[in-house]
Protein backbone atom coordinates (compact mmCIF):
# COMPACT_ATOMS: atom_id res chain seq x y z
CA UNK A 1 0.00 0.00 0.00
CA UNK A 2 1.49 3.36 -0.87
CA UNK A 3 1.45 6.35 0.65
CA UNK A 4 -0.36 9.71 -0.36
CA UNK A 5 0.23 12.92 0.90
CA UNK A 6 -0.02 16.84 -0.17
CA UNK A 7 3.20 18.09 -1.46
CA UNK A 8 5.51 20.68 0.97
CA UNK A 9 8.89 21.25 0.88
CA UNK A 10 10.65 22.10 3.61
CA UNK A 11 13.98 24.42 3.40
CA UNK A 12 16.93 23.96 5.59
CA UNK A 13 18.81 27.61 6.00
CA UNK A 14 22.12 27.04 7.66
CA UNK A 15 23.35 30.50 8.27
CA UNK A 16 27.70 30.40 9.15
CA UNK A 17 27.45 33.76 10.90
CA UNK A 18 25.01 32.76 13.72
CA UNK A 19 25.80 28.78 13.58
CA UNK A 20 21.97 28.15 13.42
CA UNK A 21 19.82 26.61 11.08
CA UNK A 22 16.12 27.93 10.39
CA UNK A 23 13.63 25.66 9.24
CA UNK A 24 11.05 27.11 6.06
CA UNK A 25 7.91 25.71 5.20
CA UNK A 26 6.19 25.90 1.64
CA UNK A 27 2.52 24.70 1.57
CA UNK A 28 0.71 23.23 4.07
CA UNK A 29 -1.70 21.24 3.03
CA UNK A 30 -4.56 19.05 4.79
CA UNK A 31 -2.41 16.24 5.72
CA UNK A 32 0.10 17.79 6.90
CA UNK A 33 -0.20 16.03 10.48
CA UNK A 34 0.91 12.84 8.60
CA UNK A 35 3.52 14.52 7.13
CA UNK A 36 5.62 15.71 10.42
CA UNK A 37 5.03 12.35 11.88
CA UNK A 38 6.31 10.50 8.80
CA UNK A 39 9.02 12.97 7.46
CA UNK A 40 10.13 14.96 10.13
CA UNK A 41 11.57 12.49 12.71
CA UNK A 42 13.24 10.33 9.45
CA UNK A 43 15.07 13.48 8.58
CA UNK A 44 15.59 15.32 12.10
CA UNK A 45 13.72 18.39 11.38
CA UNK A 46 13.07 19.61 15.20
CA UNK A 47 10.76 22.55 14.14
CA UNK A 48 9.31 25.17 11.86
CA UNK A 49 10.53 28.59 11.87
CA UNK A 50 8.20 30.10 9.07
CA UNK A 51 5.47 29.21 7.08
CA UNK A 52 5.19 30.63 3.34
CA UNK A 53 1.37 29.48 1.74
CA UNK A 54 1.21 29.77 -1.98
CA UNK A 55 -2.02 29.57 -2.94
CA UNK A 56 -4.40 31.96 -1.57
CA UNK A 57 -8.00 30.52 -1.42
CA UNK A 58 -11.11 32.79 -0.53
CA UNK A 59 -12.78 30.11 1.97
CA UNK A 60 -9.91 30.00 3.74
CA UNK A 61 -9.33 34.16 3.65
CA UNK A 62 -13.30 34.03 4.92
CA UNK A 63 -13.10 31.78 7.50
CA UNK A 64 -10.01 34.16 9.24
CA UNK A 65 -11.46 37.22 9.23
CA UNK A 66 -13.86 36.15 12.32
Amino acid sequence: MGYRCNTSLVIDHYSESDNAHSYILIDVGKTFREQVLRWFTLHNIPRIDSVRLMIMISYILYYFSF
